[in-house]
């Protein structure tokens, strides 16, 4: 087994940033948690002087909605600037992709997050001095301050970001002897291949952001619901794992071993090739779609792709480089004894 690499600049899964793309990724992916964490210590700062606890909600009449202020300072840093930092991040990590997308994304994060963290200003400009967050209002000017600059930066952004032209490295993993021995027996034999597949870090990573995320949100409206971060979370873990089934009726695939969520019948396969992804990619981990391609992705490294009709691809993640070229090579010998039993009945019938 081996690696091959090949040069791609008109689209393919493998995407490592320029220096000066990363040196944009490091000041743009910044400047939101750091407006958030001001925002947060200068809330800290004044709390002698703040309701507790503090407005964070507003209806039709008026306040409905009370957090105690750290649970305020948590939501304008983890919501407001992670959530800006969040997509300003996948923006850059994807101009490979799209650079255009990428300047947007870019973009669109940074006003996005700075304006969420405009609104957590103005919400504690407005409480100032207050004896109870019933009477708070969101104070106008400071909102207009931070919506102005937020737009500003929009501007900035979008018109001096400009990615490097994209430079993919494509590593194609080569079937060694060992492995074309391996999927040889086992489509002689008619045997299924069962592969199961561990999320790696990014996959616990995001269960946790995304937890935190839904969790915090809620927990603005009423604390309790913040429980619902839980099945959330749990959700996310489902497609941290996989179980993979290569026979002769073709593949299927099965988040945590019990939730099918690709299908792929042996008549279909029109070539399958291993190599190495990055789900990112693919537009993150787990079950995705995208850009004509379906894709069950638990960790960046080795995975198969498998070609089907009308140029669409199916890709799964792969334990190890020799699983991925052993998966490739048996999905190619099934497709083939398909493809030949299906002429070999054609020819008989005509």
């Amino acid at each position: 087994m081996g690696m091959k690499s090949r040069m791609d600049n008109g689209g393919g899964p493998w995407l490592d940033l320029g220096p000066r793309d990363r040196r944009w990724l490091a000041v743009l992916a910044a400047v939101p948690v750091l407006a958030a964490l001001g925002v947060a210590g200068w809330a800290l700062a004044i709390s002698s002087r703040l309701p507790d606890p503090l407005a964070t909600h507003w209806g039709h009449d008026g306040v409905d909605g009370y957090s105690p202020l750290w649970l305020f300072v948590l939501i304008t840093v983890v919501l407001a600037g992670g959530s800006g930092t969040m997509i300003v991040s996948l923006a850059v990590a994807s101009a490979g992709q799209s650079r255009t997308m990428a300047r947007a994304g870019a973009a669109g994060g940074m006003g996005f997050g700075l304006a969420v963290t405009g609104v957590c200003a103005a919400a504690i400009a407005g409480q100032q001095d207050l004896s109870s967050g019933s009477a708070a209002v969101i104070d106008a000017p400071t909102l207009l301050g931070w919506l102005s600059a937020a737009a500003l930066a929009t501007v900035l952004v979008a018109v001096g970001f400009r990615p490097d032209t994209p430079t993919r490295t494509v590593q194609s993993i080569e079937a060694g002897p060992a492995e074309l021995a391996r999927a040889k027996s086992l489509a002689a034999a008619g045997t299924e291949l069962v592969v199961q597949l561990q999320g790696g870090g990014g996959m616990r990573l995001l269960a946790v952001l995304v937890g935190l995320a839904v969790g915090l949100s809620l927990a603005a409206v009423e604390l309790w619901l913040a429980v619902a971060a839980i099945p959330v979370a749990g959700l996310v873990l489902v497609f941290s794992r996989g179980t993979v089934r290569i026979g002769p009726e073709g593949m299927t695939v099965l988040a945590s071993g019990f939730w099918r969520v690709i299908t792929v019948k042996t008549a279909d396969v029109r070539g399958a090739e291993s190599l190495m992804v990055r789900p990112l990619d693919y537009g993150g981990w787990g079950y995705r779609t995208t850009g004509g391609a379906v894709a069950f992705l638990t960790a960046a490294g080795p995975a198969v792709s498998v070609l089907l009709p009308f140029a669409q691809r199916v890709v799964v993640s792969a334990p190890s480089p020799a699983d991925a070229a052993t998966m490739a090579a048996l999905l190619e010998f099934y497709a083939g004894a398909a493809h030949a039993s299906a002429g070999t009945r054609h020819g008989g019938g005509a």
